[in-house]
């Protein structure tokens, strides 16, 4: 169990001890719901079918299995003949039966005595590493034809934390190759199977059956059906199809035999290689909290109750994406080593065509986008085999038992990062990388006669100057950026790594799985023609937790935002924020309203300014109204709440530009024209009844494709509540104008006055086009008569007068 964030608020507390709750003991609900039609695609761990609901309630577990003659952890675990080693022997064994119950510290401590009094086996180990790495990588640099094979054969020898490796980078053929990534992405859910009997000794065991009792049949019989050979098979565990006595289609996860140990070793091997590592790179991070962070997620990885719970909360946070879908486990026949959920039908990335896969990836890049940033629930292992794609179009995830949190402040901080990406603001994005736990001291790596070198050779970290590290940081981002700018994930990580050889940076241990999940997804973004930039595809997400900040830093990082130090609003870089969105400028591209380029809306003309507000009026615009009528706009409504009363008069009344003078005077009166022409509708169908009572309207169907999908909207998917909206704007409202009234003295009761005749102006304005409107109307249908019989009557007139 994961230890809760460090610098926590009052709600990242609360998630988190919902999410310890749901680890600890969760009533399961029988027969989950799942995909449309409550059929569906299952539960299939690293690639294929996943669990996702609860587990049995805490004290009706099942017994535990005793150990058998075909596991070979049962023959590992053997006692020692030594008494030290017994007792290790024995404390281990406990240790790993109670792994996800206790804090890893704690098992890990008993795994370093258990090997401690093993060195042999360690021993054992790490030639069986040194000779596999050997060979796979002979064959490799003779470019023989079988290497492919013997990579991916090579990983699977060395057991499920280096297949964990290897399906990561089968995702990402630019890192790898593209060989080398074909051959890798068998291990995502075609790896080798265990003995279907060994997983039915283990289904018995675990669901408390008799060592004879018949697992699928009539009842009392656990399913009705399961499949004799699995649908898939994974590092961690093995896939059948099955039935339960209901009629649901389920799958059925059995945990490989084994994995345990091979685990607790390879964990405590790396942690001895990462503790060398420190002393001889004299670092002063500790390097082995990475491999305890990975250690802990596949400890946790190994009980399929907690995974249920960790599905179970995931759907929860993410109810506001329809188009997620998570299959729900059946609590009944759901334990440590056996996970049961529901089957869902879908089909993989590379299995459905291009248009699919470009849709499918919007949604995986939209929903890793709201995990960082809104719910702080990471899916750490999104590979192809975890993702499918359903026949109602949408997206399932599978296989929730490798996940990572993310605290309120990383949240904000993230978000800001983005936004800063975007806008290319290298200065802040430092900020944002030091609140991350990116960069710490600056310093520079030497060697031994003081000048600066790689990080590659021996020497240590000097001091330097922030200025300095903060100029070497800037050349660094140039350079990744270029001329086309930074559109993918791996290009700033690149970055980083490149800054890394020479300036400090520092990985924290909790981003090491996010980094996986995100250059996983990033590798599927860069596939498509043309490519998904992941910061765009992340922009709705960002601005919406840059506006509403949870902790007490977020929330004046806001307000200097939006405010100056005399209260007035910073226009400028609220606008910036709005049309000079990916989203909006794509649009005002599209309508021809752009020229390609994002410029200082102080530069932008009448038309220009006019296209940009049309097309943020969408979803900024219900993203605005939402966080002002909802629980985590607060800090937004107290910011316009208490700006400055005069300077927004001012503003109002002397629009220093043309997208606030289309704000202020444009859209106000548009908005009196329709007003009135609806009343002017609405009039003539009560005094001359020449139409009858219009209809109620109908409620607005839902987008479909040419299959008849239906098309969800990405982003969020803003709630606007119009009673609320208007509530807050009459309060907000209310308050300046009482503010101008009795708090500004003379200049607040003039600008007031000034303030109501542009009302009035803007009022009569209005009306007087509504009324003018029919008129040009009119005249505008008698011109064009008039010109074409003129065109008409000129070639007649020339005929009869030759």
């Amino acid at each position: 169990r994961p230890a809760a964030p460090r610098a926590a608020t009052s709600s990242s507390k609360r998630r988190t001890q919902r999410w310890r709750q749901h680890c600890a003991a969760y009533t399961p609900v029988e027969g989950g719901q799942g995909a449309k039609g409550g059929g569906g695609a299952a539960g299939q761990e690293d690639g294929g079918t996943s669990a996702a609901r609860a587990d049995a309630p805490a004290g009706a577990r099942s017994p535990r299995p005793e150990a058998t003659a075909t596991d070979p952890a049962s023959r590992r675990l053997a006692p020692a003949r030594s008494a030290a080693a017994a007792r290790a022997s024995s404390a281990l064994e406990r240790a790993l039966e109670a792994g996800g119950q206790r804090e890893y510290d704690e098992v890990m401590k008993d795994v370093y005595r258990y090997f401690e009094a093993r060195p042999l086996d360690v021993a054992g180990r790490v030639l069986r590493l040194a000779t596999v790495g050997a060979r796979v990588a002979t064959l490799w640099a003779l470019r023989d034809a079988t290497r492919g094979a013997a990579l991916r054969g090579g990983l699977q020898q060395l057991g499920p934390v280096f297949v964990k490796v290897g399906q990561t980078l089968s995702g990402r053929p630019d890192l790898v190759g593209e060989e080398a990534a074909e051959a890798l992405a068998v291990l995502q859910d075609a790896m080798t199977p265990f003995p279907s009997e060994v997983a039915r000794q283990t289904i018995r065991s675990e669901l408390g059956l008799g060592a004879d009792a018949p697992i699928a049949g009539p009842a009392p019989a656990p399913y009705h059906a399961l499949a004799d050979e699995p649908v898939a098979a994974a590092s961690l565990g093995q896939v059948y199809r099955g039935e339960t006595q209901d009629g649901q289609s389920v799958a059925v996860k059995v945990q490989r035999p084994g994995v345990t140990y091979q685990i607790a070793l390879d964990t405590h091997i790396s942690r001895i290689f990462l503790i060398w590592l420190k002393s001889y790179w004299k670092a002063e991070t500790d390097l082995k909290l990475i491999a305890d962070e990975v250690g802990s997620g596949l400890f946790r990885e190994l009980d399929y109750t907690q995974e249920a719970a960790n599905a179970e909360l995931f759907a929860e946070l993410h109810t506001f994406q329809p188009f997620v879908c998570v299959p729900r486990a059946v609590g009944r026949l759901s334990t440590r080593k056996v996970l049961t959920s529901q089957w869902i039908d879908g089909r993989k990335l590379a299995e459905i065509p291009q248009a699919d896969q470009a849709t499918m990836i919007r949604m995986g890049v939209d929903c890793s986008a709201a995990q960082l940033m809104r719910t702080g629930v990471i899916h750490a292992d999104p590979h192809e085999g975890n993702m499918l794609f359903t026949p109602d179009g949408r997206l399932a995830l599978l296989d929730f038992g490798l996940i990572s949190l993310v605290d309120e402040s990383k949240q904000e901080a993230i978000a800001n990062s983005i936004l800063h990406v975007l806008a290319e603001n290298w200065r802040e994005l430092i900020q944002d990388f030091r609140e991350l736990e990116l960069l710490k001291n600056p310093a520079v790596w030497v060697d031994d006669n003081g000048r600066a070198t790689t990080g590659l050779g021996p020497g240590v970290w000097k001091e330097i100057p922030f200025p300095e590290y903060l100029e070497a940081f800037e050349r660094s981002m140039l350079q990744a950026t270029g001329v086309a700018g930074m559109s993918a994930f791996s290009d700033i990580v690149d970055a980083l790594a490149d800054l890394a050889l020479q300036y400090r940076v520092a990985l924290p241990p909790y981003m090491v799985l996010i980094i996986r999940s995100l250059t996983t997804l990033d590798g599927f973004a860069q596939r498509l023609e043309p490519p998904i930039n992941m910061y765009e595809a992340g922009y709705p997400h960002a601005i919406r937790r840059a506006l509403s900040p949870r902790t007490e830093r977020g929330k004046e990082v806001l307000q200097r935002v939006l405010l100056d130090d005399e209260g007035r609003v910073q226009w400028e870089r609220l606008l910036a924020m709005t049309v000079e969105a990916p989203a909006t400028v794509e649009a005002v591209e599209a309508e021809g309203g752009g020229g390609g380029e994002v410029v200082p809306v102080s530069s932008y003309g009448a038309s220009a300014a006019e296209a940009s507000l049309s097309a943020a009026s969408g979803w900024v615009g219900d993203l605005g109204a939402e966080l002002l009528s909802a629980r985590e706009g607060r800090a937004l409504r107290r910011i316009v709440h208490g700006a400055n009363s005069l300077a927004l008069v001012d503003t109002v009344l002397n629009p220093p530009n043309e997208l606030l003078k289309a704000l202020f005077r444009t859209r106000p009166r548009q908005a009196v024209v329709e007003r009135c022409a609806a009343i002017g509708a609405a009039l003539v169908r009560l005094l001359g009844r020449a139409e009858p009572a219009a209809a109620a309207q109908p409620e607005p169907q839902p987008q479909v494709d040419e299959q008849g999908r239906k098309i969800y909207q990405l982003g969020g998917n803003p709630r606007v509540r119009p009673y609320w909206v208007r509530r807050v704007v009459r309060v907000v409202l209310a308050a300046h104008l009482r503010r101008l009234l009795f708090s500004s003295g003379a200049r607040g009761v003039l600008a007031f006055g000034r303030l109501c005749c542009l009302c009035v102006w803007l009022v009569a304005r209005g009306v007087a086009d509504a009324m003018a409107a029919p008129v040009v109307s009119l005249t505008t249908v008698a011109s064009g008569v008039v010109r074409r019989a003129v065109a008409r009557g000129r070639p007649l007139a020339a005929e009869v007068a030759g």
